[in-house]
């Protein structure tokens, strides 16, 4: 009974905090959309086609890199297995937690095709390396465009922190730890090495171009003007630490509100809070319809494939 009664008061704290984190940053950003006129919003079909075209290939380059994760670990995945199973499994990121991301990987191709161990090891290190690598290239391109202090620290932290969890030797000691206890060899993690990141390094980049890009892509497509093409990098580089500093919040589901703060924080100096938070908005709004209609789509051409499939 203490235990249930723990588990219980554990996760309606985790909750209560979610909501409470929800609360804040939503009422930041409300508040700074109501900042702006309404006259500043003009929709462009073929902008914001081309802001969701980005997204979208750049989160096939990182499904690719997840592909690449599981090879490395002995395992076989066909690309459009991945693919799928990545797209779709986007969506278990808004609940809060992360863990359906992995749940529902498993489900559509592990079982007989690959070990849970293989898919949530390829997993981890697939969303370590793509958040971390976002906050180490908005880390850079911040420094470049002097940006604030706080986020410099925090975009170094973010990045460091996510980058040395996933590579050997702070990845050996974490798979040293989650494996402890009784039958300990079948439960240790698998750890891709040095040489696997090496390999896979330009598929963070490029995806990190292509899905920042979609950012201040975004925001034109909805009238939002930029003073210089400073603005246009600072938008594309925010979104990386954003997006990062959204996934470690664990109790905020896709850093839902976290994201979108930290986009108002970064871009309302140079852009305005109401610009800032009309991007963070309209991006949020296209990858979501992106990530549904590219997972129906890709299921839709399995299905087609065959029973296999």
């Amino acid at each position: 009974m203490d235990s249930r009664l723990k588990q219980f008061l554990l996760s309606l704290a985790k909750v209560v905090l979610g909501i409470a984190v929800l609360i804040a940053a939503g009422n930041e950003v409300l508040g700074s959309l109501g900042r702006m006129e309404s006259s500043q919003v003009r929709f462009s079909v073929p902008i914001l086609g081309l802001s969701l075209l980005c997204y979208l290939v750049g989160m096939a380059v990182f499904a690719e890199f997840w592909r690449r994760a599981v090879c490395a670990l002995d395992g076989k995945i066909s690309r459009l297995d991945c693919h799928f199973a990545y797209f779709v499994s986007q969506l278990g990121k808004y609940v809060p937690g992360k863990a359906w991301v992995i749940l529902i990987r498993y489900g559509l191709i592990g079982k007989n095709r690959l070990s849970f161990r293989a898919v949530t090891a390829s997993s981890v290190y697939e969303t370590f390396n793509v958040m971390g690598s976002g906050a180490l290239l908005s880390f850079l391109a911040l420094l470049l465009l002097g940006g604030d202090p706080a986020l410099l620290w925090l975009a170094l932290g973010l990045s460091a922190a996510l980058l040395a969890a996933s590579h050997p030797p702070v990845s050996g000691w974490i798979a040293a730890v989650a494996g402890w206890g009784p039958g300990r060899e079948k439960k240790l993690m698998p750890v891709p090495s040095w040489r696997a990141f090496r390999k896979g390094a330009p598929l963070l980049i490029l995806g990190w171009i292509l899905a920042g890009a979609s950012f201040p892509l975004a925001g034109a497509g909805i009238g939002v003007g930029y003073p210089g093409a400073g603005e246009v990098v600072l938008t594309a580089a925010a979104s990386g630490l954003a997006v990062a500093a959204g996934f470690v919040v664990l109790v905020a589901p896709a850093g839902l509100g976290v994201r979108e703060w930290l986009l108002v924080q970064t871009l309302g100096p140079s852009v305005g809070e109401g610009p800032a938070a009309l991007i963070a908005v309209a991006a949020r709004g296209l990858q979501v319809c992106g990530e549904l209609g590219m997972a129906g789509v890709l299921y839709g051409v399995r299905r087609a494939g065959g029973p296999h499939a």
